[in-house]
């Protein structure tokens, strides 16, 4: 070899620490590789003369060891593999020798990833050869390149493993026999047309001994092929020991290593080491950004097999190949599991594109009943009938859809239970759901999906961000700010606390004087209360819901508007002030009709705390006598109920010689008493007293819109009921009340606990009040500002059946006491529960 190569290759030797001995064996290796490839022209030992046994086809490739052609076995009359010691310059014993245990061993390891040797022998030229079956395919160097360059056709990482897997197998097979390859790297393993994988090459291979240990001729002189301080192997796949020429230290972790430099070969596309280098300073990390979760138990095995310190390396490929085969055993879960959560998406995504079908077909429908009488021929309605079915086999299909979609992703868990996509998936779900749940105000759904959403959490890692945010909206603590019409208002805040089936207040502390900005609060239900020297004292609930931030600004505006503090005086005895601003409007679970939750803004009014009293009422009829307005009088008697609703019978009051008023028996012989509630009046009797008190007030009284008595008598909070969301018939005047199931109205006084948190009584007992609006079955959109106004009566106005809220019935059954409760009758109409309840805007 030239002399100045020679020269080259100690500087490169001693740079990298490995000694002159390498020098020699490197010397040898480059002298073969700089001879011309050509086939022997010679027989093998045993050929009759003039004929070869086989016939040389081509070259299939050269390594260090010799070269591979594919050759024609006349015998047998088949292609094999034939590998011959290269040519060398000068006699190596050691390389001879190597060549012969190589095929010893290669023989002698029978595994179905190991390829087999079927014969061997000594050319006339003295090189040694032996054959074994050809392999056609491609080396794993090949297949990984082509991998991570995404060409066409080429293999998937799952593919690349499961090779690397059998490949492992087959080193777990030689280190059970006591043998270590030492030059494990992708190129030594090929991977057959038909997806066999075989490890090649144990040209470096060395049997370590113990029982069933191959029996080659150096194992027998208990020799080794490599001189101490000399590294045999591939440096960029070479475990530390091997690369400090610790040859006698290497043993089947030196394997371990290589299989690990090739597994992160395989995950990063790149080698561990850049091959110009052997890994004396520190193993290769993978960067944990540069990893799918999935992989991550990878890029573990990685790190075990790369410790510097060999004896916390795995101990053998067995628990290498042992750790990756767990991997893929639960990666085909994974997929199974990642096959059944895409089917669950194509049903959710079905679902979801039927919704706009189905409101076109509803709004079509009732577009088309709108224009129908209700008297009209049944064959008028058939198209529109038509389409409101269609509808609802549409629901049914989204109904079965989502049922479908949820079962399908709970399967995916059982191929995998801990497939985090599957359980975001759920965690999604079941977080839709409770907010649906939560609007609609359906506590125990709420519940159960918060039940469900804490079971899906425990199952995410926990800094993950969907946790970390669903975590925060469970917590749902919300925000309060709050300002003033006038400076100097100060605040105190209460929280509502459920105590025997009640809210009441607890908890009060000081807030400090307005403007309250973004005060923290949990969720919940509160009680401000406003107080100015100057002012009237200010009732002003809030409701805080998840993560909300409650500032009162109006639909429609940017900025919130400020609580209007009414000047001292300005509140009349026995009225009560409704601050404006939003208010949980409908949402009754256990009523179909009325079950759609709103959020409806009204501005400030004033309403009557009580019901306009018999008392009151005949102070009215007394004016308009003393006026002479007998023709009014008469238009705004209350009466019996006669043979027509909307004539009536006889009066309900007696009247004097002077033509006042007073109480009398009613048919029944009962005697109304002067504080129980003016009933049996019309709409327009009612009309008519609120003028009238205008008049005498010299204040703008009205009847209440139908938004402004739900307001009146809930609170902001949705609560069922004036005290909260359980019916106790003592805590309200109502049929079960009384021990005969029969009863009376009640006095003002009675039923205290009937209060709104406006102070407003009787809420949902005793009576119901006429509102002015005209009844419409359609509710206004959700977050709208309900304007409240009086406009001159039309004709038509006369006969269009008119709101009646603040509902409550004394002789009625629970459903009478629900605040959300919406009825309406036609203006005539005069009813033993129906009176009359004064408001005005402020």
């Amino acid at each position: 070899m030239d002399e100045r190569l020679k020269e080259r290759l100690s500087l490169l030797a001693q740079a990298h620490g490995l000694g002159d001995e390498v020098v020699s064996e490197l010397s040898a290796w480059v002298s073969m590789m700089s001879l011309p490839e050509e086939a022997p022209a010679v027989r093998a030992p045993g050929d009759k003369p003039g004929h070869a046994r086989y016939d040389f086809e081509v070259m299939l490739g050269r390594g260090g060891m010799g070269e591979v052609w594919r050759v024609h076995d006349r015998e047998l009359r088949r292609d094999v593999a034939l590998k011959i010691m290269r040519a060398w310059r000068g006699e190596d014993a050691s390389l001879r020798a190597r060549f012969e245990e190589e095929v010893q061993l290669s023989a002698q390891l029978t595994h179905p990833n190991i390829v087999p040797v079927h014969d061997h022998g000594q050319l006339e030229d003295g090189r040694l050869f032996y054959t074994m079956r050809e392999v056609h395919g491609e080396r794993l160097s090949e297949r990984i390149r082509a991998c991570h360059a995404q060409e066409e056709g080429a293999w998937t990482l799952r593919n690349l493993l499961e090779a690397l897997l059998r490949a492992s197998e087959a080193v777990a097979f030689a280190h059970a026999r006591g043998v270590i390859h030492r030059d494990l790297k992708p190129a030594n393993i090929m991977s057959g047309a038909a997806g066999e994988v075989y490890v090649v090459d144990w040209g470096l291979g060395r049997v370590m001994g113990g029982e069933g240990a191959p029996m080659t001729s150096w194992s027998e002189q208990d020799t080794r092929h490599t001189r101490p301080g000399a590294a045999a192997g591939t440096p960029r796949y070479m475990a530390p020991e091997q690369a400090m020429g610790q040859t006698h230290d290497a043993d089947e972790r030196a394997d371990v290593w290589a299989l690990g430099a090739i597994l992160y070969e395989m995950l990063m596309g790149r080698a561990g080491f850049d091959g110009a280098r052997l890994p004396m300073a520190r193993p290769p990390v993978i960067p944990r950004d540069e990893l799918s979760e999935d992989l991550a138990p990878l890029g573990k095995l990685c790190e075990q097999s790369f410790v510097f310190e060999r004896q916390e390396r795995l101990p053998h490929a067995g628990a290498f190949a042992s750790q990756l085969r767990a991997w893929l055993d639960g990666a085909k879960q994974r997929e199974r599991a990642r096959e059944d959560l895409e089917r669950a998406r194509g049903y959710e995504r079905e679902r979801v594109a039927l919704g706009p079908q189905i409101q076109a077909l509803k709004q079509q429908a009732q577009q088309e009943l709108d224009g129908i009488a209700l008297w009209q021929p049944e064959q008028l309605k058939h198209a529109a009938w038509a389409r409101e079915d269609r509808a609802q086999l549409l629901e049914r299909r989204q109904r079965k859809l989502e049922f479908d979609a949820l079962q399908t992703v709970r399967a995916a868990l059982t191929h995998d239970a801990n497939f985090l996509e599957a359980h975001l998936w759920l965690l999604r779900y079941h977080h839709g759901r409770h907010k649906l749940a939560t609007h609609m105000r359906q506590p125990r759904a709420s519940e159960e999906q918060e039940r469900l959403m804490r079971l899906q959490l425990s199952r995410l890692p926990a800094q993950h961000p969907e946790r970390v945010e669903v975590e925060r909206y469970l917590e749902g603590s919300g925000l309060l700010s709050l300002q003033a019409d006038t400076p100097g208002v100060r605040a105190s805040i209460a929280r509502y606390v459920e105590r025997d089936r009640k809210l009441v207040l607890e908890e009060e502390r000081e807030l400090g004087e307005l403007p309250l900005e973004r005060v923290p609060l949990s969720m919940g239900s509160y009680m401000v209360t406003l107080t100015h020297p100057e002012r009237e004292r200010v009732s002003y609930p809030v409701f805080i819901s998840r993560l909300h931030h409650w500032e009162a600004t109006p639909p429609g505006q940017a900025q919130p508007v400020p609580v209007k503090m009414p000047e001292r005086g300005s509140i009349t005895q026995g009225s009560c002030y409704v601050p404006g601003g939003w208010f949980a409007a409908q949402g009754d679970e256990l009523m179909e009709e009325h079950s759609h939750p709103l959020q409806l803004w009204v501005d400030d009014f004033v309403i009557d705390e009580h019901m306009v009293s018999n008392t009151e009422y005949i102070e009215f009829l007394d004016d308009l006598n003393a006026q002479g307005r007998e023709q009014e009088i008469e238009a705004a008697m209350p009466r019996e109920l006669g043979t027509h609703r909307e004539k009536g019978g006889e009066p309900v009051y007696g009247r004097r010689e002077d033509g006042t008023f007073l109480l009398k028996p009613d048919k029944d012989g009962d005697i109304w008493q002067p504080d129980w509630p003016v009933l049996m009046v019309d709409w327009f009797s009612a009309l008519v007293y609120a003028r009238w008190r205008s008049e005498r007030d010299g204040l703008p009284w009205r009847l209440p819109g139908e938004w402004e008595c739900e307001k009146a008598g809930r609170g902001v909070d949705g609560r069922t009921f004036a005290w909260g969301n359980f019916l106790d018939p003592s805590r309200v005047c109502m049929r079960d009340s009384h021990a005969n199931g029969m009863g009376y109205p009640c006095s003002r006084e009675a039923f205290e606990v009937d209060t709104s948190v406006y102070g407003m009584r009787h809420v949902n007992g005793l009576g119901s009040a006429w509102c002015f609006d005209l009844y419409t079955p359609e509710l206004p959109d959700d977050r709208t500002h309900v304007v409240i106004y009086d406009p001159p009566l039309r004709l038509d106005d006369m006969v269009t059946s008119r709101c009646i809220r603040c509902s409550g019935v004394w002789f009625g059954v629970k459903r009478n006491s629900r605040m959300s409760l919406r009825t309406n009758n036609k203006p005539r109409s005069r009813y033993s529960y129906l009176g009359i309840r004064l408001a005005r805007s402020l």
